[in-house]
């Protein structure tokens, strides 16, 4: 497990030091691409943040906001954002964002959205992205998921949306039946040296080489996962380590920013033979130090600030909210402008407008 950012147009250029973040314990950047079917819909500053996350040594990634209506658009969305990342080498697949805003666009021009419309959307998106090279994932946040993604989704890498209370970072966020392979954990706390505080920062569970995205791969050519023949440690021991590597056969010893974890994954006669925690690198024998194993800290930060009812009958983007949970109330976790982010007993429940909540 490692930390990547996810940045756009919002963060214009020069508001990020990418080499800093990247001693912070930053091994990822995805840059979203763009929106909508037009070449002018490009992010602005795409180009730049994958040129300075480039030079700054960081995994790159690029992602695309979904405005389609229908498969046919989906299918011209990815010719676009085709031409404008297909010059980039990426480590990542193109994540196809799908959330409120696509519902709210759809509903101002007479669309009902629906699981079975979005659905559909999202593979006639990932259909044209594979016939043009290139692999699909989904982002979107928790309540998106479960309300608007069929079965047909399953199929992608999920990056998911939740923000709560105290995210316990150490933990693999899991959504069911889904390949959860990142997590947006917050967007206002991420607390990364050299950038701004308000960013979106995820926990990435799969190493960025590429393949690891495939769930029907393994290691190339080495052992399948939890063998552990012939090596001093075995899959499920807790290690220490002083340096860690970016993959199996890497030889550029890496400062951790975590530097304890689980092996879980043993490659007998490789560089570095253990993957540690599903995705926080690979170590070796020499970086390990049992020594200085110590006990998981749990991160108390709060970012709370008041207990609210909920009163109106849409979220923030215009899509009706039919669940409630207003005997017991809401926490708001974020305010900007007339949008207020809420949570109930720690999950995200929906962004709002701040004219429908009122103080308990």
């Amino acid at each position: 497990m490692y930390k990547v950012i996810d940045i756009s147009e919002n963060q214009p250029d020069g508001c990020i030091d990418f080499e800093k973040i990247k001693e912070s314990g930053v091994r990822g950047v995805i840059c979203r691409a763009g929106y909508g079917q037009y070449s002018e819909q490009k992010d602005k500053c795409f180009d730049v943040h994958m040129r300075n996350a480039a030079s700054a040594g960081l995994a790159l990634g690029a992602y695309w906001f979904c405005y389609a209506r229908n498969a046919e658009e989906a299918a011209c969305e990815a010719n676009i954002c085709h031409e404008i990342i297909k010059d980039y080498d990426l480590n990542y697949p193109v994540f196809y964002d799908v959330e409120g805003d696509t519902v709210r666009y759809m509903s101002d021009n007479g669309v009902t959205a629906s699981a079975d419309l979005i659905s559909g959307i999202i593979e006639a998106f990932a259909d044209r992205m594979s016939e043009l090279g290139h692999s699909t994932g989904v982002y979107s946040n928790l309540n998106f998921v479960q309300n608007y993604f069929d079965d047909r989704v399953k199929k992608y890498p999920l990056w998911v949306a939740c923000y709560p209370e105290n995210p316990a970072l150490d933990d693999k966020f899991e959504v069911d039946g889904f390949n959860t392979v990142m997590w947006q954990y917050t967007s206002t706390e991420g607390n990364i040296e050299g950038a701004p505080a308000h960013l979106d920062v995820n926990i990435c569970y799969a190493e960025p080489e590429g393949a690891i995205w495939n769930t029907q791969d393994t290691a190339a050519g080495g052992a399948e996962s939890g063998t552990s023949c012939d090596t001093k440690y075995h899959v499920g021991d807790y290690v220490s380590y002083s340096s860690i590597y970016t993959s199996s056969d890497s030889q550029e010893a890496l400062k951790p920013a975590i530097s304890e974890g689980t092996v879980t994954k043993v490659i007998p006669g490789a560089r570095n033979s253990y993957l540690i925690n599903d995705g926080t690198g690979w170590v070796n024998d020499e970086a390990i130090n049992n020594s200085n194993v110590s006990e998981a800290q749990e991160d108390n930060t709060s970012f709370y600030s008041s207990k609210v009812r909920f009163t109106g009958d849409t979220n923030y983007n215009g899509v009706p909210i039919t669940a409630y949970f207003n005997d017991d109330g809401y926490d708001v976790g974020e305010i900007n402008g007339d949008r207020a982010v809420l949570y109930h007993n720690g999950d995200l429940f929906d962004a709002v407008r701040t004219s429908d909540i009122e103080a308990i």
